[in-house]
């Protein structure tokens, strides 16, 4: 019974880290359109954070899921976790002036290796050999979906890059920090982007970066970004992390780069090559190994 439910519980979990990688796929789209409309990297990051805030206030408030009193010790594990948390969003944003998207999502989503890594060095966890394999296939699957139309400069690759390896430190760092045990995803969240709004503000009014006179269009997708990627899709990608573990739920948020191919093939209708079948191909067909051989243990 108690192997049952374990097994639920991870299957519940990798649901949920898929429904994020669905709203996260999107967050290129909105962005450029961002960009397009009088934004720019610094501020769409305040934007994400701060008009995320009265909404995860208000879902907090109603919360009946019961809270524990948090330590001392969980300070220093908190603002370690809300600063790489904080720090993956704005070397995203950053990389996109530089390279194209698709470049960025690809060298991004090597994380899961990183994870992989992490979790066997740092933490000592067993991996089983499943998962080493559908690591690869999910990389090369992403590979796959890269276009270097444009041009693509050194800045932009190593933004990317860093992008992964502080992405790769939240999740790890996340799931074995006990903050989870003691906040309810929404107020997690809720703290995490109130630090990345101070925390931008303040880069912002240093750097001059505010674009309040953005058009309707530009406040309009900054709203939708800050509602997909900073409310929705980071609860559950917390609450499916939780439940599956920061390997499972690594690979599986691979999902969202297909999402990103798929929304551009379906709404900007861009060409589907066979390039971006095989990859997509590959990515499911790593999706399903690790539904079927890979998740018998919380990790």
């Amino acid at each position: 019974m108690e192997v049952k439910l374990r097994k639920r519980e991870i299957t519940t979990g990798i649901i949920l880290v898929m429904l994020s990688a669905f709203l996260f796929g999107i967050m290129p789209f909105l962005a450029v359109n961002v960009y397009e409309n009088g934004g720019n990297p610094l501020f769409l990051s305040l934007c994400r954070f701060l008009l995320s805030l009265p909404f995860l206030f208000v879902l907090d408030r109603f919360s009946t899921q019961p809270e524990k009193k948090p330590t001392r010790a969980l300070v220093p594990r908190f603002f370690l976790t809300a600063t790489v948390f904080v720090l993956t969003t704005l070397l995203m944003f950053l990389s996109y002036s530089y390279i194209p998207s698709s470049l960025t999502t690809t060298i991004h989503f090597t994380y899961p290796a990183i994870v992989l890594l992490i979790c066997r060095v740092v933490y000592k966890q067993k991996i089983v050999p499943i998962k080493y394999i559908c690591c690869a296939l999910c990389i090369l699957g992403v590979v796959l979906f890269c276009s270097l139309g444009g041009e693509v400069q050194l800045l932009g690759v190593l933004l990317a890059f860093a992008s992964a390896i502080t992405f790769a430190l939240y999740v790890t760092t996340l799931s074995a920090s006990g903050l989870q045990e003691v906040f309810t995803p929404y107020r997690m969240v809720m703290l995490m982007n109130l630090t990345g709004a101070v925390a931008m503000t303040l880069i912002c009014a240093i750097t001059g970066s505010f674009a309040f006179d953005m058009p309707f269009k530009g406040w309009l997708f900054s709203f939708l970004l800050s509602m997909c990627a900073g409310v929705c899709a980071v609860v559950l990608f917390q609450m499916g992390l939780k439940r599956c573990g920061p390997q499972n739920a690594s690979m599986f948020s691979t999902l969202e780069p297909l999402t990103s191919v798929l929304a551009g093939v379906i709404v900007l209708n861009e060409p589907m090559t066979l390039q971006t079948g095989f990859g997509i191909l590959l990515i499911l067909g790593a999706v399903l190994l690790l539904s079927v051989y890979g998740k018998n243990e919380k990790a």
